[in-house]
């Protein structure tokens, strides 16, 4: 491999032993932790979910020395549960304790990684509850995406791990959670994208004397009619946001009927959800399998063969990539949810219209950017620090 100088034109080939350098610099690595601007050094060794807790208690303390009454919205993203599996030796002071119908090593430590997650919450909880805040406040605790069985997650008897389209990929499980809600108890099964937690947390923090006391009259009928045809219901314009917060309290019909799941042009690939039809074109994932508990990803690193299906473990070694783009899938998830049945054959028209929109979608959007490693951002030429400040902004 020709490595070359950027600059003047001397020296444009690089000699091995500073590529060697440059390669043990990027196998290194450094520090990418701060508060703030400011990096920190202090903290090597910490649990990491402990440094959040004592910081989300400081920033509750701190508005409630400060903020005359104003409003507070506190967003907590946890680096748990995620790769690499690591799990504190305690948790909550309390010495760590796996249920005994959990043998798969993975998940074991899973298991004490969802535990410590939730010390974290309980900490934020009881803070607020010492502020006298907890009574005029309202949590949403949500998931980004599915479990990645590679690495002790399970979605189980959902399709596809993280990283697929596949359900088991895309679908998350929220909770919400607050002493204002006048309706409780109740499991929510309309149709919800991570988009639309801004409207509707927006219409939430008005106050519940702005809250709806019934479900939406034009959505209860829209719910009692259940239409079939391909229409474009939702709100025209450039929001992609979609309040739900009146279906969210009474349990009502939803106001969103489609979604993109992903997509990709050049060729198009993605998937697209309109009502109770799902397209995938493409495949839908290397790893689309429906995986129980006992096979998820082991320490040891070893696949198991429910981590795939046999048609995509042929496609993926003797298929050509056309082939692959090629592909579409069709899934009714009203009646069939795990995603067991391609009905793209039956229903032809479905999977043209559906394709014809994802293909609308598709001129509007931007490829993702996606720079290679430069060797100018290592941490090494900036004190040790993953930093910014060397390249220039995209605009």
């Amino acid at each position: 491999m020709c490595f070359l100088w950027e600059g003047d034109g001397e020296g444009l080939l690089k000699t091995k032993k500073t590529a060697l350098r440059e390669e043990q610099q990027y196998n290194e690595g450094g520090y990418d932790f701060r508060l703030n601007e400011t990096p920190l050094t202090n903290v090597t060794g910490v649990y990491s979910n402990d440094l959040y807790a004592a910081r989300v208690e400081e920033v509750i303390r701190e508005h409630v020395r400060g903020s005359e009454g104003a409003p507070l919205f506190l967003m907590l993203s946890l680096q748990a549960t995620h790769g690499p599996l690591e799990a504190p030796p305690s948790i909550c002071g309390k010495r760590n304790s796996v249920p005994k119908h959990i043998e798969n090593p993975s998940r074991k430590i899973f298991h004490d990684m969802v535990a410590a997650m939730d010390c974290v919450v309980g900490r934020m909880v009881k803070q607020l509850r010492r502020s006298h805040l907890y009574h005029n406040t309202i949590i949403v605790f949500t998931a980004d995406n599915g479990g990645n069985f590679r690495v002790g997650g399970n979605n189980f008897p959902l399709r596809g791990s993280k990283g697929s389209l596949y359900e088991g990929g895309t679908r998350g499980v929220s909770l919400l959670h607050s002493p204002l809600l006048p309706n409780v108890g109740h499991r929510y099964r309309g149709l919800m994208h991570v988009v639309d937690w801004r409207e509707t947390l927006l219409h939430a923090a008005m106050g519940p004397a702005h809250w709806p006391l019934h479900s939406s009259p034009d959505l209860q009928e829209r719910g009692r009619k259940e239409a079939e045809e391909m229409v474009e219901e939702e709100r025209e314009g450039d929001d992609d946001s979609l309040d739900l917060w009146s279906a969210l309290l009474h349990n009502g019909p939803s106001p969103r009927t489609s979604f993109v799941y992903n997509l990709r042009k050049g060729p198009l690939r993605g998937a697209i959800r309109r009502r109770h039809w799902k397209l995938v074109v493409g495949l839908g994932g290397r790893y689309d399998g429906w995986v129980p508990p006992e096979d998820v990803g082991t320490v040891t690193g070893e696949e198991c063969s429910s981590w795939n299906t046999p048609t995509t473990r042929h496609l993926l070694a003797h298929a050509h990539a056309s082939d692959i783009n090629d592909m579409v899938m069709l899934f009714n998830m009203r009646d069939d949810p795990l995603e067991t049945t391609d009905l793209s054959g039956l229903y032809p028209e479905v999977v043209a219209t559906l394709r014809a929109k994802l293909r609308e979608y598709s001129r509007h959007s931007k490829h993702p950017h996606s720079p290679k490693d430069d060797p100018r951002g290592h941490p090494s030429l900036h004190g040790g620090f993953f930093s910014p400040g060397w390249c220039e902004p995209l605009v």
